[in-house]
C-alpha cells in the first residue's frame, strides 16, 4: 500500500501543562501522503463552520515518508511541547500563531537538510483560510527557536561552520500583515 492517510484535530491539549482547561478543537487537518510520489494532499476543515480552510498539495523531500505525520506539535495548545527538539526538527506539522493574531497557524516539514528540517509555513487569515507565506517558507524555512508574542518576532539562531553564530529576528508587523528580518552575528 503506497498510501498513509490520518487526521489530526488542531487542539490536542494537556491541560495540565499549560494549566488551562482544554480548548476545543477548531481545525481537522486530513493527510493523504503517497509515498511513492512523495506528494501529501492536504485538507483543513473549520469544525465549527464545516468549511475546508485550505486544500493544496505539497511536495516532500523528506526521506522517510514512510513515518511521515508521528510527530505533531502544538505551540497553540502546548501538546507535546514538553520534549526536546533537536536538529531545528519540531515536528512533522507544528500549529503555533505565528503571527501574533492568537489564530492557529501551521508548519509542514517537507525536507530535511543539513542545517535542520525545512518548513514551509501557512498563516490563517482573518477569512479563516489558510494562505502559505512566501517569506517564511523561503527566507526563514526553518521552524524558530523562539516565538515572542511581547515583540512580535520570530527567531532562528544557527552555525557557520565552527567559529560563527548568528541570530535572524523576523518582526512582525500587524498593520502590514508582513515580516522584516533583522540578523546579527552572535560570536
Amino acid at each position: 500500500n503506497n498510501k498513509i492517510n490520518f487526521e489530526v484535530f488542531s487542539v490536542l491539549t494537556h491541560p495540565t501543562t499549560l494549566n488551562r482547561s482544554p480548548i476545543r478543537c477548531e481545525f481537522k487537518y486530513n493527510f493523504k501522503l503517497d509515498t511513492t510520489t512523495s506528494i501529501v494532499h492536504l485538507e483543513v476543515s473549520n469544525l465549527k463552520s464545516k468549511q475546508t480552510a485550505i486544500k493544496t498539495d505539497i511536495k516532500l523531500q523528506v526521506y522517510n515518508t514512510k513515518d511521515f505525520g508521528k510527530n505533531i506539535t502544538s505551540f497553540f495548545t502546548g501538546y507535546e511541547i514538553q520534549k526536546e527538539f533537536m536538529d531545528g526538527y519540531y515536528g512533522d506539522l507544528v500549529i503555533a500563531d505565528l503571527n501574533f493574531d492568537n489564530l492557529e497557524d501551521f508548519a509542514i516539514k517537507v525536507e530535511d537538510s543539513n542545517s535542520g528540517s525545512i518548513y514551509e509555513f501557512y498563516l490563517q487569515d482573518k477569512n479563516h483560510k489558510f494562505v502559505k507565506d512566501k517569506i517564511l517558507s523561503s527566507e526563514l524555512a526553518h521552524f524558530p527557536d523562539e516565538i515572542n508574542k511581547g515583540n512580535n518576532t520570530l527567531v532562528r539562531t544557527y552555525h557557520i561552520g565552527a567559529n560563527e553564530a548568528y541570530q535572524d529576528t523576523y518582526i512582525y508587523n500587524q498593520n502590514s500583515s508582513s515580516y522584516s528580518k533583522t540578523t546579527r552575528q552572535i560570536y
